[in-house]
């Protein structure tokens, strides 16, 4: 966003000015999601490339999305045990810049 969309942050739909920019654009192609059949490393990789459809949902939903797991070390099929890394849940962003309440020449 180049320009603030009005002035007195209070007043912004935060969650509007968000959506105008796709967030996948900040995502990487491996992500991940637990597999409540799987014990113990439940995390397991999503492809963009190999499962767009799946990738594109685990995105568009608001929920936080797991962008890296054990510390950049997923195990050799690429499961995980610990999510090190999550991008943040939209709604929770827009929540949390509501009440930071911004204004122009402040940066965030």
């Amino acid at each position: 966003m180049t320009s603030s969309p009005v002035t007195g942050s209070a007043r912004v739909d935060w969650a509007a000015v968000m959506a105008r920019v796709p967030r996948e654009r900040f995502i990487p192609d491996r992500i991940w999601r637990h597999d409540r059949e799987r014990e113990g490393n439940d995390l397991v990789p999503v492809d963009r490339d190999a499962d767009p459809a799946g990738w594109a949902a685990l995105v568009a939903a608001d929920e936080p999305v797991k962008i890296q797991v054990d510390h950049g070390h997923p195990a050799a099929d690429g499961t995980g045990w610990e999510v090190t890394s999550s991008a943040s849940q939209p709604t929770v962003v827009a929540d949390m810049l509501r009440a930071l309440a911004p204004e122009p020449g402040m940066r965030v």
